[in-house]
């Protein structure tokens, strides 16, 4: 015998189910009659008043069957097998994470998609954009199925999200656990090492969700659980360690959804190109959301019918992939492209406007993203921003590199004001050779003459199209010519956008999303039969 447990009655009508609810050993008990769900919460079904109890919410002409349904369940709930453990061959004693029961009748991804939505608005303060991306990469995790041990998805990608917030009280807390009640075999793992962590993931397959991150990447555990974050993203990815005495050597498969969430986290490069990020805020005083308090009673059939949903379009998933897979926005590419791709495609599937409202919010929050890269990734593209920046400022093909210099430590807030500790331990700007050095990783080079050494606007035409793709700038600067001379008195140069205007840009995406979104999905309404 094995869970959930199932009872149907004779015409078909009526579908009672009985299923665990994540470690709880109170059977979760679900009624469906025509299709509509008629009761969906904990049921002690050994106790005859609580039976009574559940019976008041179903149809009277229905209840006598039901009745003695429940008491057959109950029978065979007492002799159901304990909770499975992690597959044989894994050195870890933990439970399976819960399943969920996909929905017995078609569920149209869309209808999902627009239910989950009201949910996040009623229940989460996010801005449109993380909205939209929280609603596709939950959606996601039910593409993730165990079949006979073996993990199967049309995914080659899923990209991690990221949930990061300046103080405490913006929600955090509150997004995971509303994200734990709705995606796939959920794993809420922020009380665990990072041994057990790869374990579980091997072993279940959940969607592993990892609260008060900045706590894990302030330890000497760090390395390995960014490694472990690094490798979850791929298919195929494995987290390779020695074990048992004989120093045997095994490969654990790590691929899965994985959300991470903190306080002012910083994350390794390699680790920031692999997720989504949602950047939350404290709500204003005056903006109520409602409790989770008792959620099970929409999250459950929610859940399952996001599972039945997803399961039906996985087919259509896979037609995607095995082409070219989805459309992307301009100038998405390389990891980025490859992370959003779960996503979009997603929204391809449910059609509606669901295809436009991903690509907005991939375009808002990728560059988003790519402007908290110039702020706090890469020095050395750090650097590339900013010389961007006065070139822009001084609008001129040339510039010495004292002048340079000069500018970038203008800003005594700006790290390049800070850039090394010299003598003393007092803090110090950075040099022109430190320019230099840092330059000279993209190939860039300054030129001398009797006055000076100069950099010239057209060298740095190829790293900017590299590292700042899509933005007008990159494409003006690589028309300069290289013979251009050294200084060209009077030379206007127009670019496109600096860090200071792009915000203008990125509020067509925003404000269309503000504004899709304003008008709300359908009403909401019973998933018919």
């Amino acid at each position: 015998m094995t869970l959930p447990l199932t009872q149907t009655s004779p015409d078909g009508r009526v579908i009672v189910t009985a299923m665990r609810q994540g470690s709880k050993t109170t059977p979760y008990v679900r009624v469906t009659v025509d299709g509509a769900l008629a009761v969906s919460e904990e049921c002690r079904l050994h106790s005859g008043r609580a039976r009574v109890a559940l019976l008041d919410g179903v149809p009277s002409e229905h209840v006598a069957w039901i009745g003695a349904a429940l008491v057959q369940l109950a029978d065979a709930w007492a002799s159901a097998p304990p909770e499975p453990t992690a597959r044989e061959g894994t050195d870890a004693s933990v439970p399976i994470v819960a399943d969920v029961v996909p929905w017995p009748q078609s569920v149209p991804l869309a209808w999902a998609l627009d239910a989950m939505r009201r949910r996040v608005t009623a229940h989460l303060y996010v801005p449109p954009h993380a909205l939209v991306a929280l609603v596709l990469w939950i959606a996601g995790t039910h593409a993730f199925v165990v079949s006979d041990g073996k993990l199967q998805t049309p995914f080659a990608f899923f990209p991690i999200l990221w949930a990061n917030s300046a103080t405490r009280a913006c929600g955090k807390s509150r997004l995971v656990q509303f994200v734990a009640a709705l995606v796939r075999r959920a794993f809420n793992s922020e009380n665990c090492s990072t041994a057990a962590a790869f374990r579980v993931a091997s072993a279940c397959f959940p969607a592993a969700l990892f609260d008060e991150v900045d706590t894990w990447l302030s330890e000497d555990k760090s390395r390995e659980f960014v490694g472990f974050l690094n490798a979850s993203v791929a298919r195929g990815g494995t987290f390779t360690r020695v074990q048992g005495e004989n120093h045997d050597v095994r490969a654990y498969p790590v691929f899965g959804p994985r959300l991470i969430a903190g306080i002012g986290t910083r994350l390794a490069d390699a680790t920031r190109s692999r997720t989504i990020r949602v950047r939350l805020e404290r709500k204003p005083t005056h903006h109520k959301v409602a409790d989770l308090y008792r959620h099970e009673r929409w999250s459950e059939p929610l859940r399952s019918q996001l599972a039945r949903a997803v399961q039906d379009v996985v087919p259509d998933l896979e037609t995607i992939f095995a082409e070219d897979g989805p459309a992307r926005p301009e100038g998405l590419e390389d990891r980025a492209a490859d992370m959003w791709a779960p996503l979009l495609a997603l929204a391809d599937v449910a059609g509606g406007e669901w295809t436009e409202l991903a690509r907005a919010a991939c375009r808002v929050l990728t560059r988003e993203a790519m402007s908290q890269d110039e702020e706090e990734g890469d020095i050395g593209v750090r650097l590339l921003a900013a010389v961007r920046d006065v070139f822009s400022d001084r609008r001129t093909d040339a510039i010495a590199a004292d002048d340079l210099r000069t500018a970038l430590v203008a800003d005594p807030a700006s790290v390049w004001a800070e850039y090394r500790t010299g003598s003393g331990g007092r803090s110090e700007p950075i040099s022109v050779r430190g320019i230099a050095q840092l330059l000279r990783r993209f190939g860039i080079a300054s030129h001398k003459d009797r006055t000076a050494r100069w950099y010239r606007l057209a060298d740095f035409a190829s790293a900017w199209v590299r590292y700042f793709p899509g933005e007008p700038h990159s494409s003006q600067a690589s028309q300069v010519s290289p013979d251009a001379p050294s200084v060209t008195v009077g030379t206007h140069v127009t670019f496109g956008e600096t860090a200071s205007n792009r915000v203008s840009r990125d509020d067509d995406d925003d404000g269309y999303l503000r504004a899709l979104l304003a008008e709300g999905p359908p009403p909401d309404e019973e998933m018919a039969a």
